[in-house]
């Protein structure tokens, strides 16, 4: 996906998620107020959209320090740490539900898609999209 696309879509979907804020966040965290957040798998998959994760949190805060824990593509168990991310409370909170819905959509993709793939593999033949 290209970058202008892909920030596009980011934009949108935060738009839809955060409207004009979060007013309860707003009223009971206070504004310097940092935190460490923990994205975990809650069923066993494979990983996909870290990278698109990581761009939601910066596209609210630049500032934001989001460090991936594990490599896409890869078959992971329930529990494991996905990713953290460090900083402002108000943007990781701002951020969370749309970097956690693109994640956890990407992640079921690439689970069904390794499925099909493991499925076939005894045959001549691949998957393509």
């Amino acid at each position: 996906m290209k970058k202008q696309m892909l920030h596009r879509v980011i934009k949108d979907a935060l738009t839809e998620d955060i409207g004009s804020g979060d007013i309860t966040s707003r009223i009971l965290i206070p504004k310097d107020k940092k935190i460490k957040a923990v994205l975990l798998l809650k069923e066993k998959g494979v990983v996909a959209g870290l990278s698109i994760a990581r761009a939601v949190f910066k596209t609210v805060n630049k500032s934001l320090i989001f460090k991936a824990r594990c490599a896409e593509g890869s078959k992971q168990r329930p529990g494991k740490i996905l990713a953290t991310v460090e900083g402002d409370a108000l943007s990781i909170l701002q951020a969370e539900r749309t970097a956690l819905n693109l994640l956890s959509h990407l992640c079921a993709i690439a689970t069904a898609t390794r499925k099909f793939v493991d499925m076939v593999k005894p045959h001549k033949v691949k998957i393509l999209d």
